[in-house]
């Protein structure tokens, strides 16, 4: 493993971090859009909806340490996590596409059908992502360098993202859901391809560093210890717990876009003014199409937000940061709550602000776990990076999963039915989920950051 951060050139670092791209854009459609997909094209049922999500995102929880284990033990021609991403890319794209398949083939489909879909595609991505993720130990452990290649690896996402925000403008360009499951099976293959062409890339990139690299056992007998010590840390189970309601509360917004674009925004047509003082623009679009800009905004904000955080980070502490950025969802959510928008001009704003402050909750929770890790060693003598960070994945999952199930029990019961016209009392609904679980989320985490003690 290179300590030198000149033998790393920028070609191996872009290479690596266009991994991301590749993960994130398969990754974010169905986290924004499968609850969308499951109800509005598939016609599930909304809490049998939620309950598939949840199932298949507790089957991913529990794939995570399996294939931690399994790749710490592997050691090929080509390299520790080589194997994983070369042959878990195809097996990730090609179940990819077999999801949005289902709307091609028929508007109902079996309810097995659709969990063993979902459930083969999480399993695919757990064996792409985690390995993925654990490269850069190998390829560096200079931290000047991570930083770099941490920096490069959010832009790529945050391109991947920004693909399927444009994408999704044409995908709600059908009026019917017929036409809008052809048009997610149309951005499936595309997505899938370049998915399936960046982790290739992101592997090759890097490849030496992987097959060069220490072999490395895990130490089975530490496991039961160092679980005891991260479930005992204080600080430790604080930021596990940021990371639970963060991850089950905040993305039902970026949900539940699609939703208030489709049945709360005025008019299926309307002319779009940009702001109420300029003249409209002479452009028709439907409300649900809305749902893309929604989301172009959203992570315009995160995108500029995250710079801002490379410049101010260094005056503020961590909890800080994160109780600015909970701040800041919390006032966009009570402006989302009071005046709820009925024009695209005041969707995109509340999505841009809910961006910024996003960004600095994702990126400001992932600093904080390695700074737990230290915080152990220096009391217990051991680093539980493995550990520690696996724990952190399987609480944010297993929210996820929690999240997506609350969001399906609610639109059940408010009597949601979809490609219907809605009641008064269901489109009331729709808009208290959206902001509701939000800030209940933020609150809580501002609370939590009260009793955080940072380096203890």
């Amino acid at each position: 493993m290179t300590t030198d951060r000149h033998a790393l050139s920028q070609a191996n670092i872009v290479g690596y971090a266009s991994g991301n791209f590749g993960k994130n854009i398969l990754w974010n459609t169905l986290e924004i859009f499968l609850i969308f997909y499951l109800t509005d094209i598939l016609g599930v049922n909304p809490a049998k909806a939620g309950l598939i999500v949840l199932l298949s995102v507790i089957w991913d929880a529990l794939l995570d340490p399996l294939v931690a284990v399994s790749a710490d033990k592997t050691q090929s021609r080509w390299g520790k996590y080589g194997p994983y991403i070369m042959i878990g890319a195809p097996l990730a794209s090609l179940s990819f596409m077999a999801i949005f398949l289902m709307g091609h083939w028929g508007l109902s489909m079996p309810f097995f059908v659709v969990v063993a879909m979902i459930m083969v595609f999480r399993m695919a991505y757990t064996i792409i992502d985690l390995p993925h993720n654990a490269l850069i130990a190998r390829v560096t452990r200079d931290g000047h360098v991570r930083s770099r290649i941490a920096i490069t690896r959010f832009m790529f996402s945050a391109t991947g993202s920004f693909t399927l925000s444009i994408a999704s403008i044409a995908i709600f360009s059908a009026p019917t859901p017929q036409g809008q499951a052809e048009n997610f099976l149309i951005f499936a293959y595309i997505a899938a391809l370049l998915s399936l062409g960046a982790m290739w890339v992101s592997w090759f990139s890097v490849r030496r560093f992987d097959i060069e690299g220490p072999a490395g056992q895990i130490n089975l007998v530490d496991i039961p210890r160092a679980l005891g010590v991260v479930l005992r840390h204080r600080n430790g189970l604080i930021v596990l717990s940021l990371a639970f309601i963060s991850g089950m509360s905040l993305p039902i917004f970026g949900r539940m876009l699609s939703y208030y674009s489709k049945y709360y925004l005025d008019d299926f047509n309307y002319q779009w003014a940009v702001w109420p003082s300029m003249i409209d623009l002479d452009v028709v679009i439907s409300t649900q199409n809305c749902v893309g800009y929604a989301l172009a905004a959203l992570m315009m904000g995160q995108f500029l937000f995250s710079f801002v955080l490379l410049r101010g980070a260094k005056y503020l502490t961590k909890a800080q940061i994160l109780r600015l950025s909970h701040g800041i969802i919390v006032m966009a959510m009570i402006i989302f709550a009071v005046w709820p928008p009925h024009r695209l001009w005041g969707l995109v704003s509340i999505a841009f602000i809910v961006g910024l402050g996003s960004a600095g909750i994702w990126s400001v929770i992932w600093g904080m776990a390695p700074d737990i890790v230290d915080q152990i060693e220096s009391q217990y003598g051991f680093r539980p990076e493995g550990m520690f960070i696996g724990c952190t994945i399987v609480f944010m999952k297993l929210a996820n999963g929690l999240g997506n199930g609350l969001m399906g029990a609610s639109l059940d019961a408010l009597g949601y039915v979809a490609n219907a016209v809605q009641s008064p009392l269901t489109l009331k609904g729709l808009h208290i989920i959206s902001w509701g679980w939000p800030i209940l989320g933020s609150v809580a985490c501002i609370g939590l950051l009260q009793i955080y003690r940072e380096g203890r």
